[in-house]
């Protein structure tokens, strides 16, 4: 059977009440937008209302594509990068702002369930939606893959102690009291507290990756969720072929710089030999159900990023760089050598989806709860 068709989801007819769900996402990174554009209309398709709370480039993904589900903006958490770097005082600088508006944010959280009257909030990274749940008495649900790192035994590989506490904190301050936890991961470490109230399920594929006919071609997809990687053009010089880049301006032989379009995003990405990316969740996830091998910069002191390498050279999809500047430029020839073996490795084991998992799931426990 094709996959695409194993992993859709077909509603079944809405019921005659409408139940609220208020719906948190994080405003910085696409895989947030990602799962909740999915989820969403399968909410929506059984008769729930949502009520969306997001910052930033969400935000404004969310009014043009999510018909039907009012849109509400609040500080949001804001990444700063610095050659490929995650600086941690810039960044802390960005969201003290965010913190000082957190207050405001929070009475707008009241305010609409006091109108409203949610029966469930789904928050996915995002924290506002979380603390609203507690303080209201309102059953959470916390949906992410950043969970990763705090409910399962994982494998660390290189993050620094530092990191790991970094990482912890956020996770924790991000949900303090969830009722359940959904985790969407690529690789799968045991769960430390396996219940009927914390899963891990497969990734969370748009349906354009399902639609999708990969093909073996011949060039290189690039995709970087950072531009602030300086030794990208002397990185992608040492590979061969063509390069079709992503998200970074850059200028080369072999190196055609695009602006983001979805669709010629998924068409370049079933039809390239390997990818090049950061450790975004999302990405990894769409390159290997496609069967695509990989070459992994992860963003340097972003634990999640560095996590996700780690494991895609532990699974034998790929290689994980760790890359400051063009001093230390990898040799790519032992990836060049391995390709077809990772390519082996993403076609048996990688091409996976848990979109039917995640709506069975999530309808059962919301009808638990109503």
């Amino acid at each position: 059977m094709n996959q695409a068709k194993m992993c859709s989801v077909r509603n079944s007819k809405s019921r005659d009440a409408s139940p609220t769900i208020f719906y948190g996402i994080c405003g910085e990174g696409l895989g947030h937008y990602a799962r909740a554009a999915f989820l969403i209309p399968q909410l929506q398709g059984q008769g729930y209302q949502v009520e969306i709370f997001t910052s930033r480039r969400v935000a404004d993904l969310c009014e043009q594509r999510l018909t039907g589900c009012p849109v509400h903006r609040v500080p949001g958490m804001r990444m700063h990068y610095q050659d490929n770097r995650l600086h941690m005082g810039k960044t802390t600088w960005n969201n003290l702002n965010s913190i000082f508006q957190g207050p405001g944010a929070f009475r707008l959280f009241r305010k609409r369930a006091r109108v409203n009257r949610p029966f469930c909030i789904i928050s996915d990274y995002e924290p506002l939606a979380s603390i609203t749940g507690n303080v209201m008495r309102i059953p959470v649900i916390a949906f992410d893959h950043q969970q990763i790192a705090t409910e399962c035994r994982i494998d660390w590989g290189p993050v620094s102690q530092f990191n790991r506490g970094v990482y912890h904190f956020s996770n924790l301050t991000t949900y303090p009291h969830p009722t359940v936890r959904i985790i969407s991961s690529f690789f799968h470490p045991p769960l430390k507290k396996p219940t009927a109230h914390n899963i891990l399920i497969e990734p969370i594929l748009r349906p354009e990756i399902l639609a999708a006919e990969p093909i073996a071609g011949d060039h290189i997809l690039v995709y970087q969720t950072s531009s602030t990687m300086g030794s990208l053009k002397q990185v992608l010089e040492t590979l061969p072929g063509t390069k079709k880049v992503y998200g970074a301006k850059t200028e080369g032989a072999g190196q055609e710089a695009k602006p983001f379009d979805e669709q010629e995003f998924v068409k370049d990405l079933a039809r390239c030999r390997f990818v090049v990316v950061n450790g975004g969740h999302t990405t990894l996830s769409e390159a290997f159900y496609l069967g695509k091998p990989v070459i992994c910069f992860p963003v340097r002191d972003q634990a999640e990023q560095e996590i996700n390498g780690h494991y895609v050279a532990r699974l034998g999809y790929g290689i994980s760089y760790q890359l400051d500047d063009v001093k230390g430029l990898p040799d790519f020839s032992v990836f060049l050598a391995q390709e077809e073996s990772f390519r082996r490795n993403v076609m048996s084991n990688g091409r996976r989806c848990g979109n039917s998992e995640l709506v069975s799931f999530v309808l059962k426990y919301l009808d638990s709860v109503r």
